[in-house]
């Protein structure tokens, strides 16, 4: 039962996903208006349907901010980082939220958060299948 529930998120998911590609160069309103769609179609909690907003906005910001300014896999520098070091960047953007000087800056840390978070949970199952 589990397995089919996790094969219908990402099925799900999936689907979500074709629908923003295919609204790539529509305004945020248009996509989210197609989000809505697919929410009232979904038996899934709200709590996923959260993350599935939440996962569009890191998307965003990888496409826009971190892959210009940093480069994208297999030739950016995090490629050859640990696991360990990616959840010692998410902890230094962790330990400044709040005492940003500059307006915006906590919900763009919450978005790298984000993005080192699933960084180190990639690699450490890179690290985990290699090392069984």
């Amino acid at each position: 039962m589990k397995v089919t529930k996790i094969k219908s998120v990402e099925h799900h998911i999936k689907k979500a996903r074709e629908h923003l590609f295919a609204l790539e160069l529509a305004t945020r309103a248009e996509r989210e208006a197609t989000i809505e769609s697919v929410e009232k179609d979904s038996q899934f909690a709200r709590r996923t349907l959260d993350w599935l907003h939440f996962a569009e906005t890191v998307a965003e910001h990888i496409e826009h901010y971190t892959v210009p300014q940093y480069g994208d896999a297999p030739d950016d520098q995090v490629e050859g980082w640990t696991a360990e070091h990616c959840v010692n960047q998410l902890h230094k953007y962790a330990s400044r939220f709040g005492s940003n000087k500059r307006e915006g800056q906590d919900a763009l840390d919450l978005l790298k958060i984000a993005h080192y978070a699933q960084l180190a949970y990639d690699k450490l199952k890179k690290e985990t299948q290699h090392g069984s």
